[in-house]
């Protein structure tokens, strides 16, 4: 993950602020979930999903997306929202939250998986005695855990250490970084439509290589049925599985998030340079041989690419007032600057105004 992307993090997401990477991106990607039985994002919970055919065929809108609100849909609006420099800081962490939730979700093969029974949901077993969406979810997981801890009883062993062990085990698994690049990250998130085809790329890899194959097939090659018990062979090899795509994930999120990160503030900069021309085209030509009003302005504006929105809208203000002093004040000004034959020090209030906005940085 590159710099400008860490640092665009710290100023959208708090917890990222408070943790460490990756223990705050862990702790983030679970919020979607803790919202699920919050009534005020009912809304959301359809966009953890989406379904695939029997046949698992590449992802088609029409028949795995119902009324076009699904994972992939959703992966691409949260990342419009998440690129947009005018879309408040509330619907940012917002979009974030969900987006890094979904792009875990959206490589589980469960995810998006057969529609008659709501991606295993509906398909119970009597060992272990839980639906098979929820095996791929969090039991395989758990018992990887399980198995693991008793190895070092020093450490506290959760998903915050599992995500740091990943990440330490990324950096030599180039396998998973292979397959992460063979679908390609848009270089302008802002475009819902290269967004939203990005993600069913995504959708159809997770279909075509583990949902059919591996999630809803024993290790015999099986169908499982409703009433079957999962083998440890088939707990044990699937985690192999499970901890690939997380990984893939991983390395996606992080592209995803580098691109997001470049296009916001591409975003900030067009919006930025438009408002400089139409400040510097705003003032009148009378006023522009009274003294730089525009370029002090402009120069204020030029100062940092990493300055704010709101150290814009001050800098702003004080142009603002700084024009209605000018009919009176510069006049003054001028006739007692032109009496003093420009003595140094006779400088209008409305230049002071605008130097003092220079220099209101946070």
């Amino acid at each position: 993950m590159k710099e400008r992307t860490t640092i665009f993090l710290d100023d959208n997401l708090e917890e990222v602020s408070r943790n460490a990477i990756p223990e705050g991106l862990a702790y983030v990607s679970i919020q979607a979930d803790m919202k699920q039985n919050d009534t005020a994002y009912a809304w959301a919970s359809p966009m953890h999903y989406a379904y695939t055919d029997q046949q698992c065929n590449a992802f088609d809108e029409k028949s795995d997306c119902p009324g076009g609100v699904c994972i992939v849909t959703a992966i691409a609006k949260f990342s419009t929202i998440a690129s947009d420099p005018n879309a408040s800081l509330a619907a940012r962490q917002e979009a974030l939250m969900f987006l890094i939730h979904f792009m875990g979700d959206i490589h589980q093969p469960l995810h998006v998986g057969f529609k008659k029974d709501e991606g295993g949901s509906k398909l119970w077993l009597s060992d272990p005695d839980t639906h098979l969406h929820d095996v791929w979810d969090s039991v395989i997981v758990s018992r990887f855990i399980r198995k693991e801890a008793p190895k070092n009883l020093k450490r506290k062993w959760n998903y915050y250490t599992l995500a740091q062990d990943l990440v330490n085990e990324m950096e030599k698994n180039y396998d998973a970084e292979n397959q992460a690049h063979s679908v390609p990250v848009p270089s302008d998130t802002s475009s819902y439509k290269l967004v939203k085809a990005y993600a069913a790329d995504i959708a159809s890899e997770t279909t075509s290589h583990y949902t059919c194959k591996y999630a809803y097939r024993n290790e015999r090659g099986w169908l499982i049925q409703p009433g079957d018990m999962l083998t440890k062979t088939y707990l044990e090899e699937r985690w192999k599985i499970v901890k690939t795509q997380y990984m893939v994930a991983g390395y996606r999120l992080a592209m995803l998030l580098d691109s997001i990160a470049e296009t916001f503030a591409a975003k900030s900069r067009e919006i930025k340079q438009a408002a400089r021309v139409k400040i510097t085209r705003s003032v009148p030509e009378t006023k522009k041989t009274s003294n730089r009003f525009a370029d002090l302005l402009v120069e204020t504006l030029s100062d940092s690419d990493e300055s704010t929105d709101d150290d814009d809208k001050k800098k702003l203000a004080a142009y603002e007032e700084s024009k209605k002093l000018t009919f009176s004040e510069i006049i003054k000004g001028s006739k007692k600057s032109e009496s003093n034959n420009d003595k140094p020090g006779t400088v209008t209030k409305s230049r002071s105004i605008i130097k003092k906005s220079k220099g209101d940085k946070r």
